[in-house]
Order: structure tokens, then C-alpha cells, then sequence
């Protein structure tokens, strides 16, 4: 199993938002540890310990959210039950987006997506966060590429080419 922590951009954070860097790290071992067949307990410490039917609702919920009516759709890949949750990170509160007015900074905020795939037996799983991103819909289509690049390599089909990613920046 392969787990992977891509940060597109440089994460440029100050001390009171140090702790989303942690978070979306924990973000991907959640991920695997959501599959305890290929997480050692020792990895995880213990502490995720879950009735095996709510277990199972969360795995249908992250399959959903790519597979369903949900924000993941673009990290679908045919043939490959892909499991996934996006997730938004203000740069700044809306407030202080009104205080702030106009400006050369970037206040959008950041995407991203934590994945894993095949749903029964993932041998892939990872966070992508995207800086400045908007949508973790947009962070989906980069995870979208990571996965189809992996299953193409492990199967000898020919690599996928370079992506067109037409992602939706608007807040």
C-alpha cells in the first residue's frame, strides 16, 4: 500500500495555523487506518477503535462522496472504486476578508482531498492539499491523476498524459 502527502505549493503557514499541517497528515493516516488489514495497530496507537457497523458507514460514506452525489466526483476513475473526502481551510475568515478590502494577497482558500483506492483492498491512499485551491473538488482532480498514474504503472498500461485540469477558483 502506498500512502502519499502531496502539498501542491509551498505550505506558508504561521504558528497559529501550524497545526493544519499535522491535521492533513493525520488526515491521510485516517485514511489508511480505515483499513486496518494494512495499518499496523502500532502505527495508529490504538486509538481508532470503532464498532465495526459504523465502520463500515463511514467506508460507504467515503465511497459515496466520490462515487455518489458528492463534492469528490472528479477523483472518479473507471473500473477503480475510489473513496474519498474533500475538505475546504479558510486562508482568513470571511470577516477578515471584508477588512481586508482589496488586495494583493491571495485569500482564497485552500482544497483538499484525503483519498484511498480500491475501496476493499486500497493499495493506494493519500492526502492532497492545494494551496489557494477553493474547492477540495479541485484537490480531487489532482488525486485523480496521482491514482491513474499508480494503477497504470503497477499494470504496464501506458502512463496517463498530462492533465488538463480546469479547476473552479471561484469562492
Amino acid at each position: 500500500m502506498l500512502l502519499l502527502l502531496l502539498a501542491v505549493q509551498t505550505l506558508s503557514v504561521d504558528t497559529t495555523r501550524s497545526t493544519l499541517v499535522v491535521k492533513v497528515f493525520k488526515s491521510g493516516l485516517a485514511s489508511a487506518a480505515l483499513h486496518d488489514h494494512f495499518v499496523s495497530p502500532e502505527t495508529w496507537n490504538g486509538t481508532l477503535q470503532l464498532d465495526p457497523d459504523k465502520l463500515q458507514a463511514i467506508r460507504d460514506g467515503l465511497f459515496l462522496v466520490v462515487n455518489g452525489a458528492g463534492t469528490g466526483h472528479n477523483a472518479q476513475i473507471k473500473g477503480y472504486d475510489v473513496s474519498g473526502k474533500t475538505g475546504t481551510a479558510q486562508v482568513i475568515s470571511n470577516q477578515g476578508k471584508e477588512k481586508a478590502g482589496k488586495t494583493e494577497k491571495d485569500l482564497r482558500d485552500n482544497g483538499w482531498f484525503v483519498f484511498f483506492a480500491p475501496r476493499d483492498k486500497p493499495e493506494i491512499a493519500g492526502v492532497v492539499f492545494l494551496e489557494h485551491g477553493v474547492h477540495g473538488s479541485n484537490a480531487a482532480l489532482i488525486a485523480h491523476h496521482l491514482m491513474d498514474t499508480f494503477f497504470a504503472k503497477k499494470e504496464g498500461r501506458p502512463l496517463p498524459g498530462k492533465p488538463e485540469f480546469k479547476p473552479n477558483l471561484v469562492p
